[in-house]
């Protein structure tokens, strides 16, 4: 399927000046989209996936600066979404000063809505629409910007790995067909890729969600392609720095929200697929009874006399769930399995804190995930209880658990099964020889 390419935009109010110049860019094989500025008939929603904006700074010819800035303002912000973090906004101009004037202004309105570029160039367009040949070394010096470099050569890295990998695989699929057909072609694709489907996510999984099986696959050999690329982009963005003496990120915030980009999967799933965690109603009444007739204990009081072992942070529980731990290889083949279910807590960020300061109060049998993440807009992590767990499938008449929440991510889910597996076989057996 054929998309809009929006790596490079062209905003004028002038039309022959945005014809010629995408006439230009055209001509030295880069694709462009151009707009005549009209602030009537803007686009229907801003642009996303932009790496070059260029826009003539006065995009009005009436209006002193301060009109001319507004109107340029609101222009950037109806072509250009927020989403885009790693943009180059390029300004058709000669007057570098007018670029800092307009710096200054955008700042004093403290508009959110403006998506911020990663940097500000200046070119006088006079130059490529009398030389068109000077585009070249124009756009070179441009990209000489070291995080424009870095950033842009890193994501010609990951297309390029990711076209590599599908092409090598169909490097080794045959095709037989005379030319001007490809029936069997289609068909050698279609069962190569079954195989992949199947080989890497089981008999069943690869049969009811092939796309996704097919995608897990691919993933070593898409990391094989990029990891072969000795390029040094960053190497040579963090120059003379010494990267080790790097000890936090610059907040906490920002950790928490790739921990759950890297490994929380908040996306539609069945709600008793290995990694989800279950939320518990813990105030409803028949709950509560069903969970103390399970468990031996209500809800609160498992938590505050078993899991915390009396340590106060009850304003800090976020949640009370239950994690699937089934195997992964029974996952995989979609085999009939028990649904097996840890209980614990999820946890704010001011409650780690005080856990962490008395730490040597809870059970060994109390597995805090590594790692915190973001639940709610609030910084967390979860608890886990080694020593209980439940059996519970959908069709239980007396059901304690409530609707999914999301999922950990299996290299997550390997770790717990594998840290609970150490710590039930350290629990050993009493025999008699």
């Amino acid at each position: 399927m054929l998309e809009e390419n929006n790596d490079i935009v062209i905003v004028d109010d002038n039309p022959d000046d945005v014809y010629r110049l995408s006439d230009i860019f055209n001509a030295h094989g880069i694709g462009c989209r151009g707009f005549v500025y009209d602030p009537i008939e803007l686009i229907d929603e801003p642009l996303k996936n932009v790496k070059l904006a260029f826009f003539d700074i006065c995009l009005s010819t009436t209006g002193n600066d301060t009109a001319q800035f507004a109107i340029l303002c609101e222009a950037i912000k109806g072509y250009i979404s927020c989403e885009n973090r790693d943009f180059v906004l390029v300004f058709w101009t000669s007057n570098p000063q007018m670029i800092e004037d307009f710096k200054r202004f955008a700042n004093e309105r403290e508009d959110s809505q403006m998506p911020k570029p990663i940097a500000i160039k200046a070119i006088d367009k006079l130059d490529f629409l009398d030389k068109a040949e000077e585009l070249q070394h124009a756009l070179s010096d441009l990209m000489e910007d070291p995080i424009v470099k870095c950033l842009f050569s890193f994501e010609t890295e990951l297309k390029a790995a990711a076209n590599k990998s599908l092409q090598d695989v169909l490097r080794y699929i045959e095709f037989p067909d005379v030319w001007g057909e490809n029936t069997q072609y289609i068909e050698n694709i279609k069962q190569v890729f079954a195989k992949i489907a199947i080989e890497a996510f089981g008999k069943e999984r690869g049969k009811h969600n092939p796309d996704l099986a097919i995608k897990e696959a691919f993933a070593p050999l898409f990391t094989h392609y990029l990891c072969q690329n000795e390029s040094s982009v960053w190497a040579e963005l963090f120059g003379e720095q010494d990267i080790s003496e790097i000890k936090k990120f610059p907040n906490e915030t920002i950790a928490a929200q790739l921990n759950s980009l890297f490994h929380v999967d908040f996306s539609a799933k069945e709600i008793d697929s290995r990694g989800s965690v279950r939320k518990i109603e813990k105030d409803e009444e028949a709950l509560v009874e069903i969970f103390k007739e399970q468990i031996g204990y209500a809800p609160d009081d498992w938590i505050s006399s078993v899991l915390l072992n009396g340590i106060e942070i009850k304003d800090e529980i976020l949640e009370l769930i239950a994690l699937e731990y089934s195997a992964a290889c029974d996952y995989s083949n979609a085999k009939e399995r028990t649904h097996r279910y840890m209980f614990g807590v999820i946890v704010s960020e001011v409650g780690i804190k005080k856990l962490q300061k008395k730490q040597n109060q809870l059970s060994k049998a109390v597995f805090p995930l590594p790692f915190k993440f973001m639940y709610g807009g609030r910084v967390c992590t979860i608890y886990l209880h080694f020593n209980f767990s439940v059996n519970e499938e959908e069709t239980s008449p007396n059901k304690i658990l409530g609707k999914r929440l999301f999922s950990l991510k299996s290299e997550v889910m390997n770790m717990i099964c594998d840290r609970h597996a150490n710590h039930i076989s350290r629990i050993g057996i009493t025999s008699f020889c």
